[in-house]
């Protein structure tokens, strides 16, 4: 539960985004509504790590089928390493939600595994099919 002003407290992947309606009120009002946010927090968070707050685990099946992954070969190349390699790296460990995309549900998953990071495109697809897995840099979506 947020303060009156506070519209949305949204967490990402290395701080939270507080949305204000400062309309409202004073900016010493908003800047208490924030300390508040912080206190509730901290109150319930304590001083644990990200990786022991909890959460739930979700299995998300993942075709690597070059069919509907018509990128593998190209990581694949780009890596160095066969096909294989590059599905065991990528389905070989847990990931962890670290912030939430641009459309509901279209989560940012982490960390790849290190040998798996490449680089965003150099210019971003105009569209990407529905259930489609990628990876960039530390993270991987879908």
């Amino acid at each position: 539960q947020t303060p009156g002003m506070v519209r949305a407290a949204t967490p990402t992947a290395h701080g939270v985004l507080i949305e204000l309606d400062i309309r409202q009120s004073e900016l010493d009002a908003a800047w208490a509504a924030v300390e508040s946010l912080l206190e509730c927090f901290s109150a319930q968070h304590g001083s644990q790590s990200a990786d022991h707050r909890g959460g739930r685990e979700v299995t998300i099946p993942v075709c690597y089928d070059e069919r509907v992954g018509p990128d593998l070969g190209w990581v694949s190349a780009q890596l160095g390493v066969d096909r294989e390699q590059v599905i065991a790296w990528h389905s070989g460990r847990t990931y962890r939600v670290m912030t939430m995309g641009f459309m509901p549900g279209f989560g940012y998953l982490g960390s790849v595994e290190e040998a798996l990071r490449l680089p965003r495109r150099e210019t971003p697809r105009t569209r990407v099919p529905s259930g489609s897995v990628a990876i960039a840099e530390e993270m991987t979506a879908v």
